[in-house]
């Protein structure tokens, strides 16, 4: 559902309408080969850690920024007929979110402006998105990742918690009262 191209905003828009409306009517197998063709360019991973990032080597920033938003939206849309993919989901954002946290936090001298802007983008909207899934998924159990959470995710952030506020949170605060 990315755009190829320079097109009209409105044919992605309704590509993206009639996709969303159909998935409720999927069954669960269908719904898996869905996810999987989402997250074809993105590796599961059973056991996350931080670690060192070549820009170079990672997924291009408008396919994640892309990825987020279609996920965002499709959970938003069908919810808990989804519940059976929110871990799966979940760590591949869990790693979207820390690798762009490491390049803004290591490589951030040799990052240009867009970039560094790309990659707050993933990472704000990875956050909020995160903190979606673990609001509909019931069963959901982030104690195997709440380490890397802290280390790859909040620990970084800490400094600038002092600077968010109640009325419009961060998904950091949202994701950290989850």
């Amino acid at each position: 559902m990315l755009s190829r191209g320079k097109g009209n905003k409105s044919i992605t828009k309704s590509r993206r309408f009639g996709v969303l409306s159909f998935l409720p009517s999927l069954e669960n197998s269908e719904l898996t080969a869905f996810i999987d063709f989402l997250c074809r360019n993105f590796h599961y991973e059973k056991t996350l850690t931080v670690r060192e990032v070549d820009i170079e080597s990672v997924v291009p920033l408008a396919r994640q920024l892309g990825l987020l938003n279609i996920v965002s939206d499709i959970f938003k849309q069908v919810r808990t007929k989804l519940s059976p993919f929110v871990v799966k989901v979940g760590v591949i954002l869990l790693r979207l979110i820390s690798d762009a946290q490491w390049l803004m936090t290591y490589k951030k001298s040799l990052l240009s402006e867009k970039v560094a802007s790309s990659l707050r983008e993933i990472r704000n909207r990875g956050i909020n998105t995160f903190a979606l899934l673990c609001e509909i998924s019931e069963d959901l159990s982030l104690e195997p990742f709440i380490p890397f959470i802290y280390e790859a995710i909040i620990l970084p952030r800490l400094p600038f918690l002092l600077q968010d506020n109640f009325q419009h949170p961060s998904g950091l605060i949202t994701a950290t009262f989850i």
